[in-house]
């Protein structure tokens, strides 16, 4: 992979050169036409600003004004609107994407939801061998190394962290229940006391189930102690 120059942003005459720099040290540069009267452009700005910026940036970037459109070697690129954004190689020539339908543009699809993955991967080597195909699609891009597509391992890793987040959540109440419960019995020092604070204190580091257990086991314990107190008040008001 060629050296990462900085972004650039082409607003004169006097950087025009600079966009084609980074496009001939490649290996791939994003490219942006942006108008600063487009609102689409400037809510893309602070999100390019991140990327940018990005230590895994793979690829170059240059956005170029759209008065300075014309100027630019890239003048010829057919485009409908601002912002576009696409991926320019080093021997210029632009990769076409396959849009839903099946036909072709050089304009990234969806990029509001595609740009991080391009950022991060249209520049490693299997991106690029992804990006040597006639034509990409944008799932292709996003699946660059990955094992699972990205739906299933997005997918699993909500629903991962949902499960756990749940299981947290009891624990949590399990755990602060079960510590005010013993609180007596922990302040005393006893042998009881201190064992009981030692559990609740390591809880914190144990396994989501294994907290879930202890706290239930806490809470059993807690309720077998209540009900012996009450039958030892009980037989002792007989007597």
């Amino acid at each position: 992979m060629g050296r990462l120059l900085p972004p650039v942003n082409i607003d004169s005459e006097e950087n025009l050169n600079e966009a084609d720099k980074r496009i001939q040290i490649g290996p791939i540069t994003l490219v942006v036409f942006y108008a600063p009267w487009c609102g689409h452009c400037r809510n893309l700005e602070p999100v390019l600003d991140e990327l940018e910026n990005s230590p895994d940036r793979s690829v170059q970037v240059a956005r170029v004004r759209d008065d300075m459109v014309s100027k630019s070697s890239l003048k010829n690129v057919e485009f409908s609107g601002y912002p576009h954004l696409m991926l320019v190689k080093k021997d210029k020539s632009i990769v076409n994407f396959k849009k839903s339908d099946g036909s072709l543009t050089n304009s990234i699809p969806d990029y509001r939801n595609s740009l991080g993955s391009i950022v991060r991967n249209a520049g490693t080597p299997e991106g690029m061998k992804v990006l040597d195909e006639e034509s990409v699609t944008e799932d292709a891009i996003k699946n660059v190394g990955t094992t699972a597509s990205p739906v299933e391992a997005s997918n699993n890793i909500v629903s991962d962290r949902l499960s756990n987040n749940e299981v947290r959540s009891l624990n949590s109440q399990l755990v602060n229940t079960s510590s005010n419960k013993l609180k007596v019995a922990t302040q005393a020092g006893g042998s009881y006391g201190g064992l009981m604070g030692h559990l609740i204190a390591s809880a914190k580091n144990l396994a989501p189930a294994a907290v879930l257990f202890l706290g239930a086991s806490m809470l059993n314990k807690t309720r077998r102690s209540r009900a012996s107190r009450k039958k030892t008040r009980r037989n002792n008001r007989k007597n």
